[in-house]
C-alpha cells in the first residue's frame, strides 16, 4: 500500500527530504528523529518507517472506509 503525498520543495540539497519529514512530523505527532528512510532517500518514491501513533491510526480508518 502507498499514500501520495505533494511537496513543494525543490529536489536539491535534500530540501524535498526535509520537507516530507516535517510533513509527516506534524501530520502525524511523530519525533522527526523517529522518522527513517527506508530506501528511495534519492528517489521519487521513498519507503518510510514511523512509530505507529493514533493520528495515524486514524488516517489509516480513513482510507479504508474509501
Amino acid at each position: 500500500d502507498a499514500i501520495k503525498i505533494r511537496i513543494k520543495a525543490p529536489a536539491v540539497e535534500g530540501a524535498a527530504n526535509k520537507e516530507l519529514i516535517r510533513f509527516l512530523s506534524k501530520s502525524f505527532k511523530v519525533p522527526k528523529s523517529a522518522i527513517l528512510f527506508k530506501s528511495g532517500q534519492n528517489s521519487k518514491i521513498k519507503r518510510v518507517e514511523f512509530p505507529l501513533t493514533e493520528q495515524f491510526e486514524e488516517f489509516a480508518g480513513k482510507l479504508e472506509k474509501k
